[in-house]
This record gives C-alpha cells, structure tokens and sequence, in this order.
C-alpha cells in the first residue's frame, strides 16, 4: 500500500521524502489486546489474522518477528540508498514500488484516507 507516498511528497512542497511500507504481520500487543482483538479475527470481520483463540493464524500468514517487522521502517529512515527516492514503497527492506495495486496509488484515495487519518486522531497537517 503506497498510497499517501506521493500525495504526502507534494502537499510538503517536496520538502518531506514520504515512504509507504508493509512492515508484514507482527504479532505485536495491540493484536492481543482483548479490546482490538476481535478486529483481527473472521468472527469479529476482521481479515482472520489471528485465530478465535487469539493465537496467530500461521496456515494464512507469514509472521515476521518485531525486529524483522522493525527492519524496513529503519531501512525507510537510515538507508543513503533511498536519498534519490523521495517517494517510494518497501516491502521487506527493499524497494518494491512496481508491486503496488494501481488503486493504491490514486490521489483520490490518498486525499480521502488523509482526512479520515486526520479526523481519527483529531490532528490536521499542514505544510
């Protein structure tokens, strides 16, 4: 999912590199919380990451530990490699921008999901 990469580059006037990325699933505290639980299982119409017993679902996906999940956000953060890549998607530590979904990539959308985002944590950007 790229989508707020570009959209987020040019509303910072292009003083912001933005990079989208897919940490992958990480059975981290906030799927296991009996409060958002019920989100990640098909009971609940979640996507089924997690099963009824709250375990993760290992027939599905394959779980990454926090450290691997972890690796390509400081990859997005540190690598000199992306310096030349203001706007880019990173699945696994890697570039991976050709895999993403062409409706992933529509201004329409990105704009949208900004102003949900926005309106969700009760903070507006603006550049």
């Amino acid at each position: 999912m790229r989508i707020q990469s570009p959209f987020m580059y040019v509303r910072s006037h292009r003083k912001i590199n933005a990079y989208s990325l897919n940490p992958g699933p990480v059975f981290t505290n906030m799927i296991q919380k009996e409060d958002t639980a019920a989100g990640f299982k098909v009971s609940g119409g979640g996507p089924g990451v997690i099963d009824e017993d709250g375990t993760p679902n290992t027939e599905k996906y394959d779980w990454k530990t926090l450290q691997e999940g972890a690796a390509t956000t400081l990859v997005a953060a540190f690598d000199p490699i992306l310096s030349n890549k203001p706007v880019a998607y990173l699945d696994d530590c890697k570039v991976a921008t050709e895999t993403v979904a062409p409706h992933s990539s529509d201004p329409a959308n990105a704009s949208l999901l900004l102003t949900v985002t926005e309106k969700v944590i009760g903070q507006s950007f603006e550049f």
